[in-house]
């Protein structure tokens, strides 16, 4: 998901606060940040226990601009790009990289010289796809042929000076959408088969550009939200809220006390919540019911930038400025770090995929918090393109994107 500045932002969880799933035939990354919005794949088998690492690219096909991240669900790989003439949701073959199918969202000169940012999410055989002119569209995942669509400036009044970017939630029978309309219809929740209003929700500050998370399941599942709060005056300021899923009440926010982004909210253990800022970042501890939320600690260690770090056994592992780091989870002390340039992160087989955002770079290392163990390095892309989404991981093989190409990784051995 890109921000307004053009740069794309962005967990293992415990039992009690795993999102619901798509299902199992969807289980590649059909969504922003992956099957349970928080960086994870469930891939197993993927790297061998010990020793290094081999990795080598299966193919690489030129891409138009934009920033929106790769989705994959069986045999379709969903993005979004752009030329001078119109926006476009791309369905390539995994297999191979060959076009299936192109769809035009938006026509004529675009705005914004990065291209869209918003990424696709699928599910049940349909791609739902938001244009940087704020068309929503239902589409067809093997054919591309539309099925339903829903302006949202008609008909909610989204009103962004950048465009629309933030990337659709999956849940459950809805499709969760920050709007960026003004007053109480800024967050939305349409039925996927039809795109007809479920909820709109009440009571969130604005929530222009960063994403939707979720948390929980069954009926205590929340839409996390992270919403910009200016209601003192001066610089806007982070703040967290949470919406019941089932129908948008909400149920609890927090504003920080300082700076503000555009980043994904994510789930951490049974009652956190992790937010980053352009400064630093957060876990604000949120139970469910009347126990206020509050902050449980802050670190500089980790900013936004592209990706949410990911987490697991007890530990955050994420990008801050120059550095790999990882971070104790309960009161966010660094265990280790590493001079790796910023970059993005993703987390599969108890191993971290990271690309660093300049360099072209992509490293497997150890999800451990004894030390930084690098067990591979691959260059993906020319050092100085821009790669300003995460890795989408589907089985064995990691898809990447920089500004120009899509290339596919395969794990081998």
């Amino acid at each position: 998901m890109r921000t307004p500045s053009a740069l794309a932002l962005a967990l293992l969880l415990t039992p009690l606060a795993v999102a619901q799933a798509p299902p199992q035939s969807e289980l590649g990354w059909p969504q922003w940040l992956g099957p349970f919005r928080d960086g994870r794949s469930p891939a197993t088998s993927v790297f061998p226990a010990t020793g290094p690492v081999r990795l080598r690219v299966a193919w690489k096909v030129p891409l138009g601009a934009g920033s929106a991240g790769l989705v994959v669900s069986g045999d379709r790989l969903v993005t979004l790009d752009a030329d001078d003439k119109s926006v476009y949701a791309v369905a390539l073959a995994p297999r191979d990289g060959s076009v299936a199918w192109r769809v035009t969202l938006d026509s004529g000169p675009q705005e914004e010289d990065a291209g869209p940012g918003s990424t696709p999410a699928i599910a049940d055989g349909l791609v739902f796809a938001l244009s940087p002119a704020c068309q929503l569209r239902a589409l067809e995942l093997a054919s591309g042929k539309p099925v339903w669509q829903v302006d949202l400036k008609a008909q909610f009044g989204a009103k962004l000076q950048r465009g629309c970017a933030s990337s659709p939630l999956v849940d459950g029978a809805h499709l969760v959408v920050q709007t960026g309309a003004p007053d109480d219809k800024r967050i939305v929740a349409l039925d996927r088969k039809t795109g007809a209003l479920a909820w709109a929700a009440k009571g969130i500050a604005r929530a222009n550009y960063s994403a939707p998370g979720l948390r929980g399941s069954g009926a205590a599942r929340e839409i996390l939200i992270h919403h910009t709060d200016n209601s003192q005056g001066g610089e806007p300021r982070s703040a967290l809220g949470a919406l019941r899923a089932e129908d948008g009440q909400l149920v609890w926010q927090h504003t920080l006390d300082r700076a503000w982004s555009f980043a994904t909210p994510v789930p951490v253990g049974d009652d956190g919540v992790l937010l980053l800022t352009w400064n630093d970042v957060a876990l604000v501890k949120a139970p469910s019911g009347a126990q206020p939320a509050a902050v449980a600690w802050r670190n500089p260690g980790f900013t936004a930038y592209v990706a949410a770090p990911v987490y697991r056994d007890g530990y955050l592992y994420g990008h801050g400025g120059d550095y790999l780091r990882c971070l104790r989870a309960s009161d966010g002390k660094t265990a280790w770090q590493e001079r790796t340039y910023p970059g993005s992160v993703a987390l599969v087989d108890g191993n971290l995929v990271t690309l660093s955002i300049a360099a072209g770079l992509m490293r497997v290392v150890g999800a451990t918090p004894e030390a930084y163990r690098e067990r591979a390095r691959l260059q993906v892309a020319e050092p100085g393109s821009h790669v300003e989404t995460p890795p989408s991981i589907a089985g064995r093989r990691i898809y990447v994107r920089n500004e120009d190409a899509v290339v596919a990784v395969d794990v081998e051995g």
